[in-house]
């Protein structure tokens, strides 16, 4: 039995909130959905945010103090209308405001407020399958605290919401049920389910997590991962325990990107770029230096090797005004430049080799993805795109086929 409160707002979302099959309504997959809820509407007026923050407090007022959190934009107007109706009786109430993409400009903040001590409510209008609640959780849980509950206006009692509470212990608390409205979910198929624990963490001083890109990507050779950081430095654990085995300071590095590139192995021998500009060359077991080149002034791409030709192929980035990037072959003994293609901008992007033509392939961003002879670097063919390539390219060895993502929103 709804209260009187929670009965108005029910109606309110009946009459702005809930869509049926007699509109158009697209499913993320392009199909026709039967129907479909949208609070947002529904609390941009005074109304409905009074009468969710009144049923919020029925529950919430004698509760020990607490901050509240949401994710933008839905809970925005939730998160200030249960600032503005918090009993005088209470101390203020804080409230965070978690980002879903982390800024790439200003303060780089993924949430936006002060977190405190005092537990935290996650706060959003719709729980489905839980994976805005997820992400919130992630975010939160990087501050080192924890969410405490989660409370929303309807909440779906899916399959993947279901289980995403037993995982996380998180106790889910709604004022209504899809039953409230005459809905029901069509039942899913269960799907494979893998659950993970940490079996270890190793933290490295003078991360920057606020560069929205992709960085070093771990590599696992036999029972060693190596992985570069934001501090510039090479490191090399031990996969079973996390212990650091070695680590290589790259001075000279750009602040807050150190190392991006993402090291390849050979022979016994790692090699990687950093935004110092120098290619390295360093003994896997030990982390002894062998050899170094500088070749530009920043690397933020990842190198491959090609043992039959003895080459590492890199981008490099230059400060200069023209020609500001390159493509480039260096020896895997010495070091030295074999070839070098430039490019007018930075090259961010990573090459991929194709066996059957003996050809490198390279997303440039000068809008092209370019094949060029491995051995010689002579260009075969260039394909136009309309932005940039930033990612290497995959390749079907079999099918001569290769597939690649530019900026340009296309595959």
């Amino acid at each position: 039995m709804l209260s009187m409160t929670n009965e108005l707002l029910a109606q309110r979302i009946h009459r702005h909130g809930v869509h049926r099959n007699g509109e158009a309504i697209i499913s993320p997959a392009g199909g026709l959905l039967g129907w479909l809820i949208d609070l947002r509407r529904v609390f941009l007026k005074k109304e409905a945010l009074e009468e969710y923050s009144d049923a919020f407090w029925r529950l919430y007022k004698d509760r020990d103090p607490f901050q509240i959190a949401g994710m933008e934009t839905a809970a925005i107007p939730l998160l200030s209308a249960l600032v503005m109706s918090s009993p005088k009786e209470r101390a203020p109430l804080n409230a965070l405001i978690i980002r879903k993409e982390r800024k790439t400009t200003g303060l780089g903040k993924a949430i936006e407020g002060d977190v405190t001590d005092e537990p935290i409510i996650l706060i959003d209008d719709i729980f489905n399958s839980g994976g805005s609640a997820e992400k919130a959780r992630a975010i939160i849980e990087a501050t080192g605290r924890k969410i405490a509950g989660l409370f929303v206006v309807i909440d779906y009692r899916s399959r993947t919401g279901l289980r995403w509470r037993e995982a996380n212990a998180i106790p889910v608390q709604s004022l209504f049920s899809l039953s409230d409205f005459g809905l029901t979910l069509h039942p899913d198929q269960a799907s494979p389910h893998q659950g993970y624990r940490q079996l270890w963490r190793s933290a490295v001083p003078g991360g920057f997590p606020y560069h929205v890109v992709p960085k070093s990507t771990p590599l696992l050779v036999g029972e060693t991962l190596y992985r570069g950081c934001d501090a510039g430095k090479m490191h090399a654990f031990d996969a079973a325990s996390g212990a650091i085995l070695w680590e290589y300071q790259a001075t000279g590095a750009a602040v807050q990107k150190g190392i991006w590139s993402s090291p390849a192995h050979y022979d016994g021998r790692i090699f990687f770029g950093a935004y110092n500009g120098a290619v390295y060359c360093l003994d896997a077991k030990t982390g002894r230096e062998i050899w170094t080149q500088s070749s530009g002034e920043w690397i933020g791409a990842s190198p491959i090797v090609v043992p039959q030709h003895g080459l590492l192929y890199i981008g490099l980035e230059f400060e200069r005004p023209w020609a500001q990037g390159s493509v480039c072959a260096l020896d895997i003994r010495t070091g030295n430049k074999v070839w070098e293609r430039l490019t007018k901008k930075y090259q961010h992007g990573s090459p991929a080799y194709w066996k059957g033509g003996d050809l490198i392939l390279w997303g440039t961003a000068d809008h092209t993805m370019a094949a060029l002879e491995a051995k010689s670097g002579k260009v075969e063919w260039v394909f136009p795109t309309r932005r940039s390539v930033k990612y290497a390219p995959a390749i079907d060895e079999e099918r001569r086929i290769v597939a690649f993502a530019s900026f340009d929103k296309s595959i």
